[in-house]
């Protein structure tokens, strides 16, 4: 998610060259904020902001920002350009149906400081190292296999898919514990680890 100010910039009449910044700055909040909504990475927002920085911004700023601006504009140029692979896009979109579809929001996700969201990522991972032979020629078996017994939650949350699917379920669970930590680090609480 990419982050700017929420408020938009009101023109005071003064000129037409302050309305014109007024309403190239708000088209490009609503550009964001546009993306924000989206499943894309980050990395593919960064070039289409930039875009917009430099097309909606750029012809009406003062001359004393253009640097910023176009410090800016380099910056998310820059992290555009890095590539993202589908199994990264992956992750990311499956994380982000955790939260949306499944509402495992961070508030809920804080309640699990022992380690389970690791603890089910690892059952996932260790069901594919251990089981994936199955799926090529027994699918219905692979996806029908009973909760490991480190499963740390009920077992109508074991829901194996496929291989490739169960660690791309298994990534975006251990997103869902760095963050965890991460908020806890912010927090002041120890890191559990």
């Amino acid at each position: 998610m990419i982050k700017l100010p929420d408020a938009k910039v009101i023109h005071d009449g003064k000129s037409e060259k302050a309305r014109q910044r007024c309403e190239g700055w708000n088209a490009c909040l609503a550009e964001v904020q546009r993306l924000n909504t989206t499943a894309q990475p980050v990395s593919e927002h960064n070039g289409k902001i930039a875009d917009a920085l430099e097309s909606l911004l750029w012809p009406n700023m003062a001359s004393g920002n253009k640097d910023i601006i176009n410090e800016a504009i380099q910056a998310l140029r820059a992290t555009s350009a890095q590539p993202v692979s589908d199994a990264a896009k992956d992750v990311l979109s499956e994380r982000e149906r955790q939260v949306s579809q499944e509402g495992w929001t961070p508030e809920h996700d804080d309640t699990h400081s022992s380690g389970e969201m690791a603890g089910a990522a690892a059952c996932y991972a260790r069901h594919v190292n251990a089981r994936q032979w199955v799926y090529s020629w027994k699918p219905d078996d692979y996806t029908s296999e009973e909760a490991p017994g480190s499963w740390p939650w009920d077992e109508k949350w074991w829901k194996p898919k496929s291989p490739r699917k169960d660690l791309v379920r298994a990534a975006a669970l251990l997103i869902a514990e760095i963050e965890r930590l991460d908020r806890a680090s912010v927090n002041g609480e120890k890191d559990e680890l």
